[in-house]
């Protein structure tokens, strides 16, 4: 069998392990190197460049700065805002709007919610209305704003985007501010929409009993007032880097390293807490999907992949549908599997198919991400629905009547606007 047919066989079978469900992302993305070298398509040192790839090393070096973060008082502190706003469900659903959106900056969506939840509740108790009518407006913008600025999440994306264009061959890279410049005008529209008309698709009363969260304290040891500082200080300090990095001329990577070296350096982390504070998980797919996206570029499979895809698509050219196309098929799968399986599947092939256009792909990888963050049909699509469902009381009917135009202005929205700022 040729290279280039071990090579596609691969990444078939991976993006099937992916969409199974049934198998840890780590497992399909790694084992895919191992099988690369095995069979002979790619050396060593290509099969496992993803692994000291200077991306995977941001993402890590993020986790972990992150993580520090998470040791502090800061959420405390973000969702005490929320009790200014308890005089209205409008008023609640403004504040807790907003303090999610803040918080999902920094953690994944289901975690700000978590935080979240008994503010909510006893807010609800307060005013003598239902969860119901609360939850999951706010859950809207956990999800449409989650990992929008560039740091935690965000900085992430912007990693691994880029690690894959530079793995697949593209000239074109990302800016550290375009995923969310692409996603600006969607998720005003989406807020504005949601805060003054939105929120009121919201069922008065549960559809089925609410069950609610009780949510677990957190045992670890509280930081001193110094090292509470310090964590808020580096945090400031290594996102502000990475922001001006390209001014200063020092790469993201290498400020998100000093920035994960001083949480620990200074206490903030010990060592257990700091490697605990990575998603090895997310670090193995990245590395492994580097790993399969130098095979295909090393062996042409990706010109292969990419002219194939083209003509699957009957010869489209015309960018706006092109943008639409990969904005439908991710945002479909993913009310049914992992967005970041569907976002690992997506993205070489988005990128794969504007090469062979001679297109650049900056716009389509915002269009994906705005997919990715489009997952409110069902509790298969992100665990932040199947956190809410039972917390709100809400049937899949509720949440599909909820979501439908929130979705609709998220993605009409991103496609025309990513399509024209970043022109093919």
């Amino acid at each position: 069998m040729s290279p280039v047919a071990i090579t596609i066989l691969v990444l078939i079978v991976t993006i099937i392990m992916f969409m199974s469900g049934k198998f840890p992302f780590a497992l399909p993305a790694a084992g895919a190197c191992v099988v690369l070298y095995m069979t002979g398509v790619l050396k060593a040192n290509q099969a496992f460049a993803g692994f000291q790839n200077t991306n995977v090393i941001l993402i890590f070096a993020m986790m972990i700065v992150t993580g520090g973060l998470n040791r502090t008082n800061f959420a405390a502190h973000v969702t005490k805002f929320a009790y200014r706003f308890s005089k209205s469900e409008q008023s609640i659903i403004i504040g807790l709007y907003l303090m999610v959106g803040i918080l999902s900056q920094f953690m994944n969506a289901a975690v700000a919610l978590a935080i979240l939840m008994p503010i909510i509740y006893s807010v609800c108790d307060e005013l003598k209305t239902t969860p119901t009518r609360i939850i999951f407006p706010v859950t809207i913008g956990a999800l449409s704003w989650v990992g929008w600025f560039p740091v935690a999440n965000g900085a992430s994306a912007y990693g691994r985007y880029n690690g894959f264009l530079e793995t697949l061959g593209a000239t074109e890279r990302l800016g550290i501010w375009d995923l969310w410049y692409g996603r600006l005008p969607a998720v005003i529209l989406c807020t504005l929409f949601m805060l003054f008309l939105g929120w009121k698709m919201a069922p008065k009363m549960p559809s089925v009993a609410v069950q609610e969260v009780k949510i677990r304290s957190n045992d670890k040891k509280a930081l001193s007032p110094q090292k509470e500082k310090l964590a808020y200080i580096i945090f400031v300090l290594t996102t502000a880097g990475m922001l001006i990095g390209s001014l200063i001329h020092v790469d993201s990577w290498v400020v998100a390293s000093l920035g994960a070296m001083a949480m620990c350096l200074f206490g903030i982390l010990n060592d257990r807490e700091a490697f605990g504070s990575v998603n090895w998980n997310i670090v193995f797919l990245m590395a492994g999907s580097l790993g399969i996206a130098n095979a295909l570029a090393e062996t042409g499979a990706a010109e292969l992949v990419g002219n194939w895809l083209q003509s699957a698509m009957g010869g489209i050219t015309n960018p706006y549908i092109i943008g639409a196309i990969f904005f439908v098929l991710p945002f479909l799968l993913t009310q049914i599997m992992s967005n970041t399986a569907v976002d690992n599947v997506f993205t070489p092939l988005a990128i794969m198919v504007c090469m062979s256009l001679k297109m650049n792909p900056i716009g389509v990888l915002c269009i994906l991400r705005v997919a990715g963050s489009c997952s409110f049909f069902t509790p298969m699509a992100s665990p932040a629905i199947a956190y809410v469902m039972p917390a709100g009381g809400y049937s899949v009917k509720d949440l599909i009547k909820m979501s439908w135009l929130p979705c609709l202005i998220l993605g009409t929205t991103c496609v025309l606007f990513c399509m024209t700022v970043f022109p093919a």
